[in-house]
């Protein structure tokens, strides 16, 4: 009686230790798969600057057609439009302060390939004549900054598809070094 009492903890035990395993491991796996937020030093409205400012995405991503990195907008650029106040949100004066020190606004990187990938934004962009959303998503509609990356977008799938689809190459030395 005694040995399948003793049993029966043991087998309740156990299972509540792999319930208890499982539940951790389904967390840490969860979190893996929910991108974190990037904080970034400055609320950048991308829908406010494309709308009434109609402006494109290479404006201040320069490099984005000629280049194999799109890069960022020099701090003098910001500041021929923000060196008065335009609203009173207070990353102007943020900017105007960056601008005075002659300090690149510092914004984090969000998405990134993984080092043994190779994309190249001229090839992409200039030459395959590609929109930025189709890797990048809807950006033109962010009423702040790129603050959380889109692995579904960067992922070798979604690039095989859209090498299939565009009858790019499908060779593995095209993209990975």
């Amino acid at each position: 009686m005694e040995t399948s009492r003793g049993r029966a903890r043991a087998i309740g035990l156990v299972s509540v230790s792999l319930l208890a395993i499982l539940g951790v491991t389904g967390v840490a796996l969860e979190r893996l798969r929910t991108p974190r937020r990037v904080p970034q030093p400055v609320a950048f409205d991308h829908a406010l600057h494309i709308e009434a400012e109609q402006m494109e995405c290479v404006e201040c991503h320069h490099g984005a057609e000629e280049e194999v990195h799109a890069g960022l907008p020099d701090i003098r650029e910001c500041f021929e439009c923000h060196e008065n106040p335009k609203s009173e949100h207070p990353d102007e004066e943020v900017i105007r302060e960056y601008a005075r020190r002659r300090v690149q606004i510092p914004f984090a990187p969000v998405n990134r390939n993984v080092g043994h990938v190779y994309f190249s934004h001229r090839v992409h962009v200039g030459l395959a004549k590609m929109e930025c959303q189709e890797c990048h998503g809807d950006v033109a509609t962010l009423r702040g900054p790129v603050d959380v990356p889109t692995p579904e977008n960067h992922s070798m799938d979604s690039c095989m598809d859209c090498h299939r689809r565009e009858q790019a190459s499908l060779e593995c030395a095209a993209c990975h070094k």
